[in-house]
């Protein structure tokens, strides 16, 4: 039998946290478990939308998918380098640049496939894309998780980027999301056609759509509320009983 995970446990107990990721996660006010799941997004990005390479025009803000040609490095100036990668598909070529990213040379190998986010641009004659995410394709599941989505963005802090909360989060969520107790009533989430709390925290983080976001959203504020209420109510009825002895 599954052991029931205890979600007022220090969040250090959460798979892939540790001890030295708690202390991070502490600053952002993490103690336990619960308080990793009601960290909320404070935004999202469709990159859902993946295009082919010919199609991408420079100033917009694009997904595209490829294989890698070749890469290159070289210093631009002193604390800035360049790093270009050629990305291609069976409609084109673009050629992806990161800067003073040059540990990225152990990664990025030619003949992986690839697939990048970011603003296309028109450079010295050809297509390029400034690189703001990206993501190397194995055929695992965690390939969809920053890319090919609608991609969660969080509140930071020193020593966690949105890849790594991103990645702790939905790990938890989905070995521990099912133990969730749900605070509000059947009848009460009958009424207002609420979906249920798993599903609100799991479309609160990845939504499979924007919709499914905004239909988390509802039930999650809702949620916020009845308990507010809930427990005022709690506390005239204790201070009555109190008055009345």
């Amino acid at each position: 039998m599954a052991r029931i995970p205890d979600f007022d446990s220090p969040v250090r107990y959460a798979k892939g946290v540790g001890e030295k990721k708690a202390e991070f996660f502490k600053r952002l006010g993490i103690k336990t478990i619960s308080d990793l799941f009601w960290h909320f997004p404070t935004g999202y990005e469709d990159r859902s939308q993946i295009i082919p390479i010919r199609q991408a025009s420079p100033g917009k803000k694009v997904v595209v998918e490829g294989k890698i040609l070749a890469l290159g490095q070289r210093r631009i100036r002193k604390n800035l380098s360049l790093l270009k990668v050629a990305i291609r598909d069976e409609t084109g070529i673009i050629y992806a640049i990161w800067y003073n990213q040059n540990y990225l040379v152990q990664l990025l190998k030619k003949g992986k496939d690839i697939v990048v986010s970011g603003r296309v641009g028109w450079d010295f004659g050809e297509l390029q894309i400034n690189v703001e995410d990206f993501e190397l394709l194995s055929g695992d599941e965690e390939d969809n998780l920053h890319l090919k989505r609608i991609v969660p963005f969080y509140s930071l802090t020193e020593g966690l980027s949105h890849r790594i909360l991103r990645r702790i989060i939905k790990v938890n969520l989905e070995e521990k999301s099912s133990y969730l107790v749900d605070l509000l009533p059947a009848e009460i989430r009958k009424r207002y056609s609420f979906i249920s709390l798993k599903e609100a925290l799991n479309n609160i983080h990845f939504p499979e759509s924007f919709a499914r976001q905004r239909e988390a959203q509802r039930r999650l504020t809702f949620e916020e509320f009845f308990l507010f209420q809930s427990a005022l109510a709690l506390r005239k009825k204790r201070y009555k009983e109190e008055k009345g002895k």
